[in-house]
């Protein structure tokens, strides 16, 4: 089954971690195999449909500033584990 560019934007956070699970568009991008320009739009409206929520300000583990980016609501989480995600 071929999955749309939706599907693979939503399964980029496959492998991330509920407590840190705030993506780039560059690593957005990077796990779709999709072109930044493709996903911005991509990823705006699973925001928009309340499945990711953009973050500002985000640090990594070791405290390192990370940037801002989108992270998976609860209900983006639920979706990405009904495609067969995570």
């Amino acid at each position: 089954m071929k999955l749309t560019d939706k599907q693979r934007v939503l399964i980029a956070w496959d492998d991330t971690d509920e407590d840190f699970g705030v993506l780039c568009f560059r690593d957005i991008a990077r796990n779709s195999g999709l072109p930044i320009d493709a996903i911005k739009p991509i990823v705006r409206g699973l925001a928009s449909d309340g499945l990711a929520a953009f973050r500002r300000g985000t640090m990594t583990d070791d405290g390192t500033l990370y940037g801002s980016g989108y992270e998976l609501t609860e209900a983006g989480r639920r979706a990405l584990s009904e495609r067969g995600g995570s």
